[in-house]
C-alpha cells in the first residue's frame, strides 16, 4: 500500500488529538472523524489508508461502521480501539473485517508499530489481489471445456479421473491438458494449478 493515510474514528476529541499528534510524529497523514457517519460519507472520496476506529461512538459502534463498509476493509484495514470491557465485541469486531484491536491504554510506541504492522499487511494484501487478477486474466483465455479440465486438476484429480468425472477419454483429457498449459503459458501441470488456486483469492 504505497500511502501513509491514517483516518482516526473516535467521538472523543482528546483521543482524537491524542492519536493525531502520534501519527504526526510518526510521519503519517492523519485525518480525524469525530463518528462514524462522518467518516462514512467521505469514505468513496478517500484514499486507501489504515482506520483506527473507536469501538463505543455514539452515533453507531465500531462494529457497525465495519459492517457498513461492506468489504472495504481491504482497501482500508482496520485497528479497533477498545476499553477492557469491550474485549468480546473487539473479537467480534475482527470476525467483521477488522485486523486488529488494542485497548486504549496500549503506550505510544506500540500504536505505532500496530498502524506500520497493519500498513506491512495492506501491501501484502494488495500484492495478492494483483496476483489473483493476473491469474484470472490467464484463466479466461481457457475455453469453457477447459475450464473444467483445469478446475479438476486444482483439486489434484488424475487424467483417468477426469477423464470418467466429464465423460471423456483420457487423450481428450491430456489434450486439454497440453491446451491449457499453453495458454497459460506455463510448463508444468504444477504451475497451472498454482495458476487455478491463486485466482480463487480473487473471490476472497
Amino acid at each position: 500500500m504505497k500511502t501513509n493515510k491514517v483516518y482516526i474514528v473516535d467521538d472523543d476529541p482528546v483521543v482524537r488529538r491524542h492519536l493525531k499528534k502520534l501519527c504526526d510524529h510518526a510521519s503519517f497523514f492523519a485525518i480525524t472523524f469525530s463518528c462514524g457517519n462522518d467518516f462514512l460519507q467521505s469514505l468513496s472520496e478517500l484514499e486507501p489508508g489504515v482506520i483506527l476506529l473507536d469501538m463505543r461512538m455514539p452515533d453507531m459502534s465500531g462494529l457497525e461502521v465495519l459492517e457498513a463498509m461492506e468489504g472495504e476493509t481491504r482497501a482500508f484495514p482496520t485497528l479497533i480501539f477498545t476499553s477492557h470491557a469491550d474485549i468480546s465485541l473487539a473479537v467480534q469486531a475482527v470476525r467483521s473485517g477488522a485486523l486488529d484491536f488494542m485497548e486504549k491504554s496500549t503506550p505510544a510506541t506500540e500504536i505505532i508499530e500496530r498502524i506500520e504492522g497493519a500498513f506491512d499487511t495492506a501491501s501484502e494484501w494488495e500484492r495478492r489481489r494483483d496476483a489473483a487478477a493476473q491469474a484470472s486474466a490467464a484463466i479466461a483465455k481457457l475455453t469453457p471445456r477447459e475450464k473444467e479440465v483445469a478446475e479438476l486438476m486444482s483439486h489434484g484429480f488424475s487424467s483417468k479421473h477426469i477423464a470418467r468425472q466429464l465423460d471423456l477419454s483420457p487423450r481428450t483429457v491430456e489434450a486439454n491438458r497440453a491446451r491449457i498449459l499453453k495458454r497459460l503459458k506455463v510448463a508444468s501441470s504444477a504451475e497451472a494449478i498454482r495458476i487455478f488456486l491463486v485466482a480463487e483469492l480473487a473471490d476472497i
